[in-house]
């Protein structure tokens, strides 16, 4: 019933992940928060006994988001958005599985991406993606998908694989799931939609300038120049300085700022 679908993550290179692995595992594993993962639905949902993040208050929970989106926003991030309700909406009658135009927006940032950073890329970029049990018209699409776009598109597109994000060495999936969490809150927050005089959608997209929070700013930080670019404005920057008590959110802002 969303209004928007999103497919995102982080990208580097095979031999930058360990080094991911160290951080994120000294952070969870801090006496500070003393857990064994993150997942950002359980996290929201901490006032439910089962969650391992049961009583936290509000301080300690944006400080374990920074520490990790601090880690996290060192790492460039792709992502797709698609407008499911203005589809339904143009599209009416159409059996197509709409969650297929999520994955060539994903692919298409990717590769847009991947031709500004690594210009010189020749080899195959593989993909690992969060284990979703239970729905195999979302599997069967990507699938589809990622075998017409290396067909037709960029034939760098290399294996897909599913992972269990709380198993080592998959812990960048837990990255994914905190850049995704809020990028959809984002863009289905903001969505515009324009209609004509009949009512009809005649032109959809997502708005995510309107950058108020310090975390989506720490996670986007190193987003690549075609891509949406978090802006230091001097609102956000004075809303950031009231984040002080967050140590992590202060060093990435300082530095982001700097460069």
């Amino acid at each position: 019933d969303s209004r928007v679908a999103v497919v995102g993550g982080y990208m580097a290179r095979c031999g930058e992940w360990p080094v991911f692995c160290n951080a994120w595992r000294e952070v969870l594993g801090s006496p500070q928060y003393a857990v064994s993962y993150f997942h950002y639905r359980e996290l929201a949902n901490n006032k439910n006994k089962t969650s391992i993040y049961y009583g936290w208050n509000t301080d300690k929970i944006l400080n374990f988001l920074f520490d990790l989106a601090e880690i996290a926003g060192r790492y460039i991030p792709v992502g797709g958005f698609y407008n499911l309700e203005a589809h339904a909406e143009i599209n009416k009658g159409d059996k197509r599985y709409p969650y297929s135009f999520v994955f060539e927006k994903f692919f298409d940032d990717l590769f847009a991406a991947i031709n500004e950073h690594y210009p010189n890329l020749k080899g195959d970029v593989d993909l690992f993606f969060d284990q979703k049990k239970g729905d195999t018209n979302w599997q069967a699409s990507l699938f589809e998908m990622a075998r017409d776009y290396r067909e037709h598109k960029d034939n760098r597109l290399g294996a897909l694989a599913f992972a269990d994000k709380k198993k080592y060495p998959h812990w960048p999936l837990q990255a994914a799931d905190l850049y995704a969490y809020r990028m959809r809150k984002r863009s289905n927050e903001g969505l515009i939609t324009i209609r004509d005089e009949s009512g009809n959608i005649i032109y959809a997209n997502k708005e995510l300038v309107n950058l108020k929070e310090a975390l989506d700013y720490v996670l986007l930080r190193n987003t690549h120049p075609f891509g949406f670019f978090p802006i230091l404005t001097p609102e956000l920057l004075q809303d950031s300085l009231k984040a002080v008590k967050y140590p992590s959110a202060m060093r990435a802002i300082t530095e982001r700022a700097k460069s």
